[in-house]
């Protein structure tokens, strides 16, 4: 928790940045303390080089820093082999960033959880989802309600199946109650027992 006085300040300076700079901020806050440039592209909905140039007058104010060098070839690079080249950022500051996460309305950071976890799950092998489905369930949990395809919402409970059996197996049970019940929550209440009894047993049983 950041004490009153420093999140006020610091909530005050975000305030006095250039919009575009405080709204790239703010997305790149809802990835994490650390983000890719691809990604938050991706979420900003702008060509990857104009969101680096954000992010580039952002590192000049000191509130952001590379992690790497990649960054110095996006310029030089055509778009197509762009997308190749690995962007990692980090805020100078946890505080900041979460000082950042918190001027967003809940309903938009909730919808921006969402497109960010489409994101993290389209960019994914198969083979590579159940290691990462804690953090696939964190985001889609978090914005479920603006969920409103039957497909996707089996999708998500496919995912709190896999983190719930993680956190079982790791006997973090208060976690893995929590992801089946959310997996339970997203089935069809009228015909999962018959259209989809597979998954349906399966989170019973864990549960």
């Amino acid at each position: 928790a950041v004490p009153e006085n420093i999140a006020a300040f610091l909530t005050h300076s975000i305030e006095q940045l250039p919009d575009t700079i405080r709204e790239t901020l703010m997305l790149a806050a809802c990835i994490g303390k650390t983000f890719d440039l691809h990604t938050l592209a991706s979420l900003a909905e702008q060509p990857l080089r104009a969101a680096l140039d954000t992010l580039l007058a952002a590192m000049d104010e000191g509130l952001v820093r590379s992690l790497d060098a990649g960054y110095k070839m996006i310029p030089t690079l055509p778009e197509a082999e762009q997308a190749d080249v690995q962007c990692r950022f980090e805020f100078t500051h946890n505080r900041f960033r979460q000082a950042c996460y918190g001027l967003l309305r809940k309903k938009r950071r909730k919808t921006l959880m969402l497109t960010l976890g489409r994101l993290r799950l389209g960019s994914l092998e198969p083979a590579d989802i159940a290691e990462h489905s804690f953090e696939l369930a964190e985001l889609f949990n978090e914005s479920f309600q603006y969920v409103k395809e039957d497909q996707e919402k089996l999708r998500i409970a496919e995912l709190n199946l896999m983190a719930g059996r993680k956190a079982k197996n790791a006997t973090a049970y208060q976690s893995a109650i929590w992801y089946l019940s959310m997996g339970i929550g997203l089935l069809p209440p009228r015909s999962k027992w018959i259209d989809h009894y597979d998954l349906t047993l399966s989170l019973y049983l864990e549960a």
